[in-house]
């Protein structure tokens, strides 16, 4: 079983939308309303009456078991769940929805860390591991099929750059078929739809059956398309790099499918590219951050398998180039009421300097790829200090 998690601050918007996903069904849950504006109200109200300064309360759980599994109890494994990541449903709410819209089923937990009694909060500290060890539990206590989370990609190393340039190739097959598995799944639901949308990309995928006839590996060849690389020489999965094994694929498959969720909901919500960031950090824990070039990437904070996406890979709509306002993703635009106003990067940098120098915070940083990582709570703190100084300034004239 795969899990996937999040945390945020407000119920309405996270519970509205796995409440109203298409085919989405109620199966269990502990609180008294019972629609999702109800389930949403009854959480908010117990979170504003713990008095501690806990601000991202929501506790979203993504749990994905095998395709082959069949689960008999899901209210019984949820509660299971709970447990393990330090919720007792006898003392928190939670609200939990089957989901079928990746093919196969799936179950989404939306949990209140803040006590019934409002008293105390359960602890987010390692939420990744402690998620990671709970689902290893619930396999051996309901007969799943054991997963592995998968860690990073591999990246091309010397020795293929090195026969990419004496063959003359801008790029080694192997690094083809890793670019190609990255772009793929994110479009694709299931591993069926991953290798038709590998085939588009020019790579078959060829499976390795065990003896019980069940899909133990990958291999990976180029199609004529790709020209002189195209030797027929199969790579092996496990060779490329954890990611590009079944497990590998399908781990990448949810997280992905979670994180757009992540990003949908968000870009629903927001009038502007400052507050989706604000909302994807406030409500999901995950940062976005912008190169030079002004690529999008989605970080997902302390996640046990690969925490940084790029907007590309994740497919349409999730990309935002804020040097191409005909980019169809996360700014594309005001024109079609969505989330990102198209402005050039040097006006972003400057923009941010002058509201720097006018409102204090915390100054800009660099993330490795050479782009400025952007903290959505110090950029609105900024623009209250702006507005802050201009009425006491219009006070003064009188």
């Amino acid at each position: 079983m795969i899990s996937s998690i999040s945390q945020g601050r407000g119920y309405g918007g996270v519970v509205r939308y796995v409440a109203e996903k298409e085919g989405a069904e109620y199966v269990a849950g502990n609180t008294m309303g019972e629609t999702p504006a109800e389930i949403a109200k009854e959480m908010n109200e117990t979170r504003d009456a713990y008095e501690g300064r806990a601000k991202k309360t929501v506790f979203h759980a993504s749990l994905n078991p095998d395709a082959g599994d069949q689960i008999n109890d899901p209210k019984k494994m949820g509660e299971d769940y709970l447990r393990g990541m330090g919720m007792d449903p006898e003392k928190h709410e939670y609200a939990m929805y089957r989901h079928t819209d990746t093919g196969r089923e799936h179950y989404h937990i939306i949990a209140n860390r803040v006590s019934r009694d409002g008293s105390s909060i359960a602890s987010d500290k390692n939420n990744f591991q402690r998620s990671h060890n709970a689902c290893r539990e619930l396999e051996k206590k309901y007969g799943l099929k054991e997963h592995q989370q998968k860690g990073r990609y591999h990246e091309s190393n010397k020795e293929e750059k090195g026969m990419a340039e004496r063959k003359g190739w801008d790029r080694h097959p192997k690094e083809v078929i890793r670019n190609a598995s990255r772009s793929a799944t994110g479009e694709a639901k299931s591993l069926d739809q991953y290798k038709d949308e590998m085939k588009k990309r020019g790579v078959d995928v060829h499976e390795r059956k065990n003896k019980a006839g069940e899909v133990s590996g990958y291999s990976y060849s180029l199609d004529k398309s790709h020209g002189d690389k195209a030797d027929g020489k199969k790579h092996s999965g496990s060779n490329l790099g954890d990611m590009y094994t079944p497990k590998g694929v399908q781990y990448d498959i949810n997280q992905k499918k979670f994180l757009k969720e992540c990003i949908e909901y968000s870009k629903g919500e927001t009038n502007g590219r400052n507050e989706f960031a604000k909302n994807m950090h406030e409500e999901h824990n995950i940062k976005c951050s912008w190169d030079n070039n002004g690529k999008i990437q989605y970080d997902v904070n302390g996640s046990s398998g690969r925490s940084v996406y790029s907007g590309s890979e994740l497919g349409e709509g999730c990309s935002y180039d804020i040097n191409n306002a005909k980019n169809k993703g996360v700014g594309s635009g005001l024109e079609q009421g969505g989330v990102c106003e198209s402005i050039s990067a040097p006006n972003v940098t400057g923009m941010l300097e002058n509201m720097s120098s006018q409102g204090g915070g915390k100054k800009k940083k660099e993330n490795k790829n050479g782009g400025r990582i952007y903290d959505p709570l110090t950029r609105a703190q900024m623009k209250n200090a702006k507005l802050n100084k201009e009425a006491n300034r219009g006070r003064g004239k009188k």
